[in-house]
């Protein structure tokens, strides 16, 4: 009896194939057919969910960050002084990558990629000004309170 997977599901098996193959060859060396022999699908179904590898590539990134920072508001929130949330937030990276190892050379790739890729790169660089506000009401917090 076959069963269907829903369209979550399958989007998930598609990027933990990805994950794999560029884990093991890197961003540029991974084919789309690679991922495909990975996931056990069809080019076709690839294609639904994902339009391109930079595509996939770019959502797997964006899943570990979402993932990431699922906790780290409630994390910061219990802590009592500033330095506490700063140390907080820049032990949160560390402790997604430990939780997910596979994904430590496939950010790496992806910083990589932001080098070439001007959308990829404007996306970093997004990502860094949002991270960077963050930290900063952290530290204006801080100097507030006389920390």
């Amino acid at each position: 009896m076959t069963t269907h997977k829903t369209k979550e599901e399958r989007r998930d098996q598609i990027m933990d194939a990805a994950i794999s193959c560029f884990a093991d060859k890197g961003y540029y060396e991974t084919s789309m057919d690679d991922i495909v022999r990975a996931a056990g699908l069809s080019k076709g179904s690839l294609y639904w969910h994902f339009a391109s590898k930079r595509d996939l590539f770019r959502s797997l990134i964006e899943t570990w960050m979402a993932e990431a920072l699922t906790d780290l508001p409630e994390r910061i929130a219990r802590c009592a002084s500033a330095s506490a949330k700063l140390c907080v937030l820049i032990d949160a990276p560390r402790d997604s990558l430990a939780a997910r190892p596979e994904l430590a050379r496939a950010q790496l790739e992806f910083m990589a990629l932001s080098l070439r890729d001007q959308e990829i790169k404007e996306w970093f660089r997004q990502a860094y000004v949002a991270q960077r506000m963050f930290i900063t009401e952290i530290i204006a917090e801080g100097v507030e309170r006389g920390e």
